[in-house]
C-alpha cells in the first residue's frame, strides 16, 4: 500500500514538473515574450497619418517585426448605389442583395509596394469600408466581368496589384475605405469616397 502511494505521489510530481516545463515558454514575462508595436507615419501630402481622396495616391510607412515597409494605396474609381446593385445582381442571381438601407460599393484599388525587404501579402481582407462609423469587410460575391476582382497575392519591393472590391455600405453616406497592414491592428490609410 505504501509503495502504491509513493508511485502515485511520484507520478503527480512528475506531471506537475512536466506541465511547468512545457508551459514555461508560453506564459508571459520571460525573455521569449514580446509585444509587436507598429510605428506608422504617413507620407500623404496632407501630412496626416491617414487621408486621401479618389485618384490621389496615399503612402504609409509601416514599421513592425518584419521591418520597415512603404505601401501606396490609390482608389482609382468607384461605382455605388443602384448601378452597382444592378451590376452585381445581373452578374449572378445568387449574389446577396444589400440589406435595407444599404447599397453595394464597387471600388477599384491599386496597391504599390514601394519599399521593403520582406514579402508583402495583399488581399481584399486588408480593407474595410466605413459608413455611419461602422466598418464592413469585403463582400464575397461573384464580381461583374467589367470589374475584375482584386486578387490575393504576395508582392516584393516594386510590385503592384490592382482590381475591384465590393462592400456593402449605408446608402447616401460618405465612406472611408481603410487599409490595415495586418489583419489585426489599426488602419494606416483612409481614403474618402463621396456619398453620391
Amino acid at each position: 500500500m505504501c509503495k502504491r502511494k509513493s508511485r502515485i505521489l511520484f507520478l503527480i510530481v512528475v506531471l506537475i514538473v512536466g506541465v511547468s516545463i512545457a508551459s514555461g515558454g508560453c506564459i508571459g514575462g520571460g525573455p521569449e515574450s514580446s509585444t509587436k508595436t507598429y510605428d506608422v507615419t504617413s507620407e500623404a501630402p496632407s501630412g496626416t497619418m491617414t487621408g486621401g481622396d479618389i485618384g490621389k495616391p496615399v503612402r504609409a510607412t509601416v514599421k513592425d517585426y518584419k521591418g520597415t515597409r512603404i505601401v501606396e494605396v490609390t482608389v482609382l474609381d468607384y461605382i455605388r448605389g443602384e448601378k452597382a446593385n444592378r451590376m452585381i445582381n445581373d452578374t449572378n442571381r445568387f449574389n446577396d442583395k444589400p440589406k435595407a438601407g444599404y447599397e453595394y460599393l464597387l471600388v477599384k484599388v491599386r496597391v504599390r509596394y514601394i519599399k521593403g525587404a520582406e514579402e508583402l501579402r495583399m488581399s481584399p481582407l486588408y480593407f474595410k469600408a466605413f459608413s455611419r462609423n461602422v466598418g464592413t469587410k469585403y463582400s464575397w460575391i461573384v464580381m461583374p466581368e467589367e470589374t475584375p476582382k482584386f486578387e490575393s497575392t504576395g508582392m516584393t519591393q516594386g510590385g503592384e496589384v490592382e482590381g475591384w472590391m465590393a462592400f456593402e455600405v449605408a446608402q447616401n453616406e460618405e465612406v472611408q475605405l481603410k487599409y490595415y497592414p495586418n489583419l489585426v491592428g489599426d488602419p494606416v490609410i483612409s481614403i474618402r469616397i463621396p456619398s453620391s
